[in-house]
């Protein structure tokens, strides 16, 4: 929301396919079986969570310091979209609870018993139409509000 209202819709769009990539990553990773490690494995969570969190915090700081009045009249370029795309996935990438939350739903409708490689292609698919029409609602809503 605060991509759309400091950056424009188009900057909003960067930022939402670099989101989507970083679910990808995840995606891709609980398929190749990283989240059931992730979830049985407090060491692996930990060495995964901890640079994720510093990451975060070290966005909000930035976010923070830069925190001023938004001109809602003249759209922000400071920040070019390349930035904004490249940005994202390491927002989504740096949240091992995503991950964990990624593999605990998927295995809920996983069938081991038959090839698993298309199963997790549509529930990825699925995953990702969804986030992103959720995130264009919060988008739209963020152009209503500003």
């Amino acid at each position: 929301m605060s991509t759309d209202i400091s950056h424009g819709y188009r900057g909003a769009v960067a930022s939402i396919s670099g989101l989507q990539l970083g679910l990808t990553i995840h995606i891709v990773l609980v398929g190749v079986g990283m989240g059931a490690l992730f979830s049985q494995s407090l060491l692996a969570f930990e060495i995964l969570k901890w640079p994720g969190a510093a990451y975060l915090v070290l966005l909000g700081i930035q976010q923070w310091r830069s925190a001023s009045a938004i001109d809602l009249d003249a759209v922000s370029k400071a920040m070019p979209r390349r930035r904004l795309f490249k940005r994202a996935p390491l927002v989504n990438f740096t949240n091992p609870g995503s991950i964990v939350f990624l593999a605990t739903l998927f295995l809920q409708f996983i069938l081991p018993h038959q090839p698993q490689a298309m199963q997790y292609l549509v529930l990825g698919a699925t995953t990702i139409f969804v986030d992103i029409i959720v995130i264009i609602g919060y988008t739209t809503l963020a152009t209503r509000i500003a």
